[in-house]
């Protein structure tokens, strides 16, 4: 067995190898180690080849040998053919030699006379060379008709390669201007087995969301040159386009396989991650891509995001630092930031940003619009006046301004509308809210978040069923998103269809493993089915995502009363009410002591529920049994 292959280089003395380099005029050695490959081969990465993919140009190179035999072997077939007609012709001349020499030693002088032509050429070429030697002249001839077949086959190659460079060129050209149907159409057959053909087709077909034939042309591409990273590259990118992701997935693998360089391809592998949801994933990728390119603003921006929907709010700020100091006239870095700045409750802060971002951008209205809210939480009503300053909805006494601020900046936006539906469903003018969400669907019919809202308004003006619909419609557009399926349940549960409601809490969970709302509510249906021991596996469930989960506490605690668990019930509301002094929370202590002959401490208990806000007259009802 061969020994461990590692490196030798004393800064990095034993670091395995992990490929080599190809390039003839690099002076080191042509194995290297990681940190040989960033030391001594930085302008020429590309011809460092990993263990992994010299299999693949192994592969690549026979079929390329074998291509080069193809066309060697259709030359040979040439010369023999030219080879065969000049040796005819040596035979076709011996044969009238020796005729004409019969005919002399005939004395066939006058049939010899017709012949004369013939040895007039012979002796004339041989007379040219000074001496009579039928092979040399032949042989001079074979090589200059092999000389010909050479220059014609060599004039032929240059021709072809003249053309692709000028329709390539030109294929470019029409790319650029965005003319793809004529890219499409430019080549013919004889040029559609270039590999960089069918990319740049497939880069037009991708820009007239054409992808699936888009897909058939990198494949072209790829079988051609396996080892053509920029084919892998925009396959990955027309599947994405195709909501194929984990196949678009695979595809960013291969070309990072063969060009670990590739920041571009490790920045799309971390937006596919980032749709399914797999944010933790994404950020490693975004990480990648920074490391190579430490000036990619949009992989901050985007592993900005994608911490901000793990709730790491203050390392999501850090990113969006970072994307504002390469380019700071990023006004969604700016706006995103000022978004974190307020899950954070630094709302002093957050009002800046939106200062800044609005002063980058006037024509980005949802900046006015949280500036607005920021304004308002901060109680500075006369600032915040600017962007609350009329009622908007015919007597109705509230301030809506700023959402009018983008609609008028861009009445084809969809997501201004949205915006504008959401307050009004915060200041519970449900009714109000339906027109927008409308509107904003109207604008774009995917605007699954739209129909969502627009389910949440009709729950609280109790239309379960028509929210449903809404829900569904949601869904249809994006299957992934857990919220839709937890709000359906929402309004299942509320038409007591709890078999129906667990399915989609179930769904709920199934896409976010850390939905602590949905294995809460799944306990809530299993409570009203009396599955008092699965009500409570849920709630442990819920409790375990989120420990200050107060409610499931509170609710773990009922179903452990309905099972005459008392002591363990009292447990369960003494953790809700350390996270939160609650009058329901204060309630349920007292029954639990009553029911553990704890008579004076649950009359104390029943006050406190009094005092905190529980009905009076309920309240004075129970006191009587004491």
């Amino acid at each position: 067995m061969e020994e461990e292959f590692k490196c030798r280089y004393e800064a990095h003395e034993n670091e395995p190898i992990i490929g080599f380099c190809m390039n003839k005029n690099c002076s080191k050695p042509s194995q290297f180690c990681f940190q040989c490959l960033k030391t001594f081969h930085q302008d020429h990465h590309d011809d460092c080849i990993g263990f992994q993919q010299l299999q693949k140009l192994i592969d690549q190179l026979i079929q390329s040998q074998d291509e080069q035999s193809t066309i060697y072997n259709n030359i040979r077939d040439q010369f023999m053919q030219a080879f065969n007609t000049i040796s005819k012709k040596f035979q076709s001349d011996i044969f009238i030699l020796r005729e004409i020499d019969q005919q002399l030693n005939n004395q066939q002088y006058y049939s010899l006379k017709q012949q004369i032509l013939f040895i007039q050429d012979l002796y004339s070429n041989e007379k040219e060379k000074k001496e009579f030697k039928f092979p040399i002249k032949y042989q001079g001839s074979f090589l200059i008709e092999l000389e010909k077949l050479i220059k014609a086959f060599k004039e032929q190659e240059n021709a072809q390669n003249e053309l692709k460079e000028k329709l390539f060129e030109q294929g470019n050209e029409l790319f650029d201007k965005g003319l793809y149907d004529e890219v499409i159409n430019l080549f013919d057959n004889s040029q559609k087995y270039d590999c960089t053909v069918y990319n740049l087709q497939g880069m037009a077909l991708g820009k007239l969301n054409r992808n699936n034939d888009a897909v058939d042309f990198y494949d072209q591409a790829i079988k051609i040159n396996p080892y053509y990273n920029t084919a892998f590259y925009n396959k990955g990118n027309a599947l994405f386009n195709l909501d194929r992701y984990e196949e678009a997935i695979k595809q960013y693998d291969q070309a990072i396989d063969i060009n670990s360089n590739d920041s571009d391809a490790f920045y799309n592998k971390g937006n596919t991650l980032f749709t399914l949801n797999r944010y933790q994933d994404a950020i490693v990728c975004y990480d990648q891509a920074i490391k190579i390119n430490p000036k990619y603003c949009d992989a901050f921006y985007n592993k900005g995001i994608a911490l901000f929907n793990l709730q790491r709010y203050e390392e999501a700020i850090e990113c969006y630092d970072q994307a504002i100091n390469i380019n700071s006239n990023d006004n969604d870095a700016i706006y995103n930031k000022s978004i974190a700045l307020r899950n954070l409750q630094l709302n002093q802060n957050s009002i800046e940003n939106y200062e800044q971002v609005i002063k980058v951008n006037r024509r980005r209205g949802d900046q006015i619009q949280n500036k607005g809210n920021n304004l308002r939480k901060l109680n500075h009503n006369q600032d915040a006046k600017r962007f609350y300053d009329e009622p908007f909805i015919e007597n109705q006494n509230y301030n809506l301004v700023s959402y009018d601020q983008p609609i008028r900046v861009n009445s084809k936006d969809s997501n201004a509308f949205y915006n504008k539906g959401n307050t009004l469903i915060s200041l519970n003018f449900y009714q109000e809210a339906l027109n927008f969400y409308y509107k904003a669907i109207k604008i774009n019919p995917n605007n699954s978040l739209a129909y969502n809202n627009y389910g949440v308004a009709l729950i609280n003006m109790n239309h379960y069923e028509e929210a449903i619909q809404y829900y569904d419609q949601a869904i249809r557009i994006n299957p992934n998103y857990n919220e839709f399926q937890y709000n359906k349940g929402n309004a299942l549960f509320n038409l007591s269809r709890y078999s129906y409601a667990i399915q989609c809490y179930d769904e709920a969970i199934k896409i976010d493993l850390t939905d602590s709302h949905s294995f809460y509510n799944k306990g809530n249906v299993l409570i009203q089915l009396e599955k008092y021991y699965d009500a409570i596996k849920c709630y442990n469930q819920a409790i375990q995502i989120n420990p200050d989960y107060s409610d499931a506490f509170n609710n773990k605690g009922n179903a452990l009363f309905h099972l005459n668990q008392f002591s363990k019930a009292l447990e369960c509301y003494d953790q809700a009410l350390t996270i939160l002094q609650n009058a329901f929370y204060m309630k349920n202590k007292a029954d639990a002591l009553f029911y553990l002959n704890k008579k004076e401490e649950s009359k104390q208990w029943y006050l406190y529920a009094k005092n905190a806000g529980y009905n009076e007259d309920k309240i004075s009802q129970i006191l009587k049994n004491f």
